[in-house]
């Protein structure tokens, strides 16, 4: 996690605890992103479901790269990688009042 998201999150519970008057509302707020945060990841192991995207996939040699769903089928992801994540998990959404504004 970058500087810059740790940064915006704390921001972002600041405020949800400032509006709400409770600092349980902004601890609940910054588990729930930890949470997500560590939950994304999927085994190697676990085959993607299909029609999807694409995905994020963490190397055995610690890179991080992009396979395009019309590639999965050719790449040995039990193989070649520690874990993959789906990328509508990892990049955020188009909408206003998203997680974090």
């Amino acid at each position: 996690m970058t500087d810059q998201t740790k940064k915006a999150l704390l921001a972002k519970a600041e405020k949800i605890t400032k509006e709400s008057g409770d600092t349980m509302q902004g601890t609940m707020f910054l588990n729930g992103a930890d949470w997500y945060r560590h939950n994304i990841w999927h085994p190697a192991s676990e085959p993607p479901k299909p029609n999807i995207s694409g995905l994020m996939v963490r190397y055995k040699d610690h890179t991080l790269g992009f396979v395009n769903m019309d590639d999965v089928s050719q790449v040995r992801l039990d193989i070649v990688s520690t874990g993959w994540a789906y990328l509508e998990d990892i990049l955020p959404e188009e909408r206003t009042g998203g997680f974090i504004d």
